[in-house]
């Protein structure tokens, strides 16, 4: 499947649940595996549709920029890819705040958001509340190629070289996550 089946397949499925409470749709996948893509063409449906919709993502939830410290391996050097490094506390309250004003906006459009990130399941508290969550698979040589050319990502370059840094850590977490 494309994104835009995957993103179609989604819509067809929310449009048969009916409810109060705004659905709660999960995106997860390895880094460069398409998950911004999706949730912003999501995001663009359903706004055509009529849905209210909102938006997290994981990235903006990393602990050092919100005040905390880098997380780093057993050896000293900053690793980007694990769970640890992201703040779920402050996650979850942006998810009940923003389910809460959902709520409220008493109109007949249904509210929807779109939560995505690489470890975002690994909290159980999103899982339960997930109403929907696709999970979008990559290969090992198309995430590496991807990630390697990406200017928005890269590693810790003081700490890791890109093969060390792919191999110890993105690819790891990727398969743990």
């Amino acid at each position: 499947f494309g994104i835009s089946t995957i993103t179609m397949i989604g819509i067809r499925y929310m449009r048969s649940l009916c409810g109060s409470r705004p659905l709660l749709v999960t995106i997860s996948g390895a880094t460069r595996s398409g998950k911004s893509t999706m949730t912003e063409r999501l995001e663009k449906r359903l706004l055509k549709l009529n849905h209210n919709v909102k938006a997290l993502h994981l990235d903006d939830f990393r602990a050092y920029t919100l005040g905390g410290t880098r997380v780093v391996d057993t050896s000293g050097r900053r690793n980007w890819e694990t769970p640890n490094n992201i703040n779920f506390e402050v996650l979850l309250q942006n998810v009940n705040s923003n389910v809460r004003e959902l709520s409220r906006e008493r109109t007949n459009k249904r509210g929807v958001l779109l939560l995505e990130g690489f470890c975002i399941l690994e909290n159980k508290i999103v899982r339960d509340m997930s109403d929907i969550i696709f999970h979008l698979d990559i290969s090992k040589a198309v995430c590496r190629e991807r990630r390697r050319t990406s200017s928005k990502y890269s590693h810790p370059k003081r700490d890791w070289t890109f093969e060390q840094y792919f191999e110890e850590a993105i690819w790891p977490a990727h398969e743990a996550y």
